[in-house]
C-alpha cells in the first residue's frame, strides 16, 4: 500500500506538458488572405457586348499592433474597366497594385471613443463601406455611382467614433479626409449617426450620413467650384433564424448645393437566404445629368447659359447566389434599365477566398 501511494505522489509531481508557444518573429506575422473576383458581363443593346475578366484580386494583411490597436491593409489588382483607377477608359488601364484601404484602428481610446487613421472606404450609408466581395450585388447601386462618380467613395484622413452608453446601439462618427477617389476636389468632411435595435429574432437599423466638400458645377459655359453637401438615410431590417435570413435595405440620397436641393435617387433591395443559396431583388432610381444650352436674346445682347437638367432613370435587378463552400460563391444577376440604350445586362460572378478574410463570402 505504501508503494502505491509513493507512485501516485511521484506521478502527480511530474511536470505537465505545455503546448508549444509561438515566440519571436512569428508573433509579428499578420493574417494574410486572398480574394478572387471573376466576372462575366453581357450587355444586350443594339449589339451584344461581352466582357470576361478577373475583375479584382485582393490581398488582405491584418494584425494587432497593440492590444487595442489594429492595422488593416488591402492591396488589390483591378481589371481595366473596374475599380477606382479605371473609371475613365481602358486607355488609362493600370495593372499594378492599388492600395484600396490601409488604416490603423484605435479600438479603445477611452470613454466610449475609438478612431481610425489612414485610407478608408468612407462610412457613408450601408453599401459604400463594403469591399466588392462583400456586396450582395455584382455591380454597385446606380445612385451611388452617379452621386460619388466612382465605384466606392474613398478618402485619406481619419475619423473619430463614439459609442453611446445606451441600452440600444447608438454610434456617432465624424471624419476629415482628402480626396482619393470620388466626387470632391480636395478636403471633405463626413459624419454618420447609426442606431440599431433588436426585437426577438429581428433587428432594425437606421442611419443618417453626411459628406460635404468642394465639387465642380458646370454653369454659364464654364466649370466652377461650389460646396456640395450630400445627405443619405438608410433603413434596414434583418430577420435571422438559424440559416434562414431575410434582409431589406432602403437608402435614398439628396444633394444640397448653392441653395438648391436635389434628389439624387435611391436603391432598395430584399434578399432571402438559406445556408447554401440566396435570392433577391434590387430596385434602382437614379439621377443622370444632361447638359443643354439655352440661348436667350435681349435686344442686341446674347447670353448663353448652360443648365443642368436631371432625369430619373429606373433599374430592376434579380440576383441569385449559391455558396459552394464557406469561401467559394457563384452569383448570377440580370439587370433591366428600360430608359437606357443598353436595357439588359447579364452578370456571372465567381468569388473565392483563402485565409481569415474569406469569411466575408458567407451569407
Amino acid at each position: 500500500m505504501k508503494t502505491l501511494v509513493f507512485l501516485v505522489l511521484i506521478l502527480n509531481q511530474q511536470p505537465t506538458q505545455e503546448e508549444p508557444k509561438i515566440k519571436g518573429r512569428a508573433l509579428l506575422m499578420p493574417d494574410i488572405s486572398v480574394i478572387g473576383d471573376i466576372v462575366n458581363e453581357s450587355r444586350l443593346g443594339k449589339k451584344v457586348e461581352n466582357n470576361f475578366s478577373l475583375r479584382e484580386f485582393e490581398f488582405a494583411f491584418q494584425s494587432f499592433l497593440f492590444p487595442d490597436i489594429r492595422a488593416d491593409v488591402f492591396v488589390s489588382f483591378h481589371g481595366p474597366t473596374f475599380g477606382h483607377t479605371h473609371t475613365e477608359s481602358e486607355n488609362y488601364a493600370h495593372i499594378g497594385p492599388d492600395i484600396e484601404e490601409a488604416y490603423i484602428s484605435f479600438l479603445n481610446i477611452g470613454a466610449g471613443f475609438s478612431g481610425k487613421l489612414g485610407r478608408k472606404y468612407i462610412e457613408f450609408g450601408k453599401f459604400n463601406p463594403l469591399h466588392p466581395e462583400q456586396w450582395a450585388y455584382i455591380d454597385p447601386p446606380k445612385v451611388l455611382q452617379e452621386t460619388f462618380q466612382s465605384f466606392n467613395f474613398i478618402g485619406d484622413g481619419g475619423q473619430i467614433e463614439w459609442l453611446a452608453p445606451t441600452p440600444f446601439l447608438l454610434r456617432l462618427q465624424g471624419g476629415v479626409w482628402r480626396k482619393f477617389e470620388g466626387k470632391f476636389q480636395d478636403v471633405f468632411f463626413t459624419g454618420r449617426t447609426f442606431t440599431s435595435y433588436g426585437i426577438g429574432e429581428s433587428e432594425i437599423s437606421f442611419g443618417i450620413s453626411y459628406a460635404g466638400g468642394k465639387s465642380e458645377l458646370f454653369q454659364e459655359g464654364m466649370t466652377k467650384e461650389i460646396f456640395s453637401n450630400i445627405f443619405g438615410t438608410d433603413l434596414s431590417y434583418l430577420f435571422a433564424r438559424g440559416y434562414t435570413k431575410i434582409n431589406f435595405i432602403l437608402e435614398p440620397l439628396v444633394e444640397l448645393r448653392e441653395k438648391e436641393t436635389k434628389f439624387r435617387g435611391l436603391y432598395s433591395s430584399l434578399f432571402y437566404s438559406q445556408r447554401r443559396f440566396q435570392v433577391g431583388f434590387r430596385f434602382d432610381l437614379f439621377s443622370k445629368q444632361n447638359h443643354e444650352n439655352e440661348h436667350s436674346h435681349n435686344g442686341n445682347s446674347h447670353n448663353e447659359n448652360e443648365h443642368s437638367q436631371s432625369e430619373l432613370e429606373l433599374g430592376i435587378s434579380s440576383i441569385f447566389a449559391f455558396l459552394l463552400t464557406e469561401t467559394t460563391k457563384i452569383r448570377f444577376q440580370w439587370s433591366f434599365f428600360p430608359q437606357s440604350d443598353v436595357k439588359n445586362i447579364i452578370f456571372f460572378q465567381f468569388l473565392f477566398g483563402m485565409g481569415s478574410h474569406a469569411h466575408v463570402l458567407q451569407f
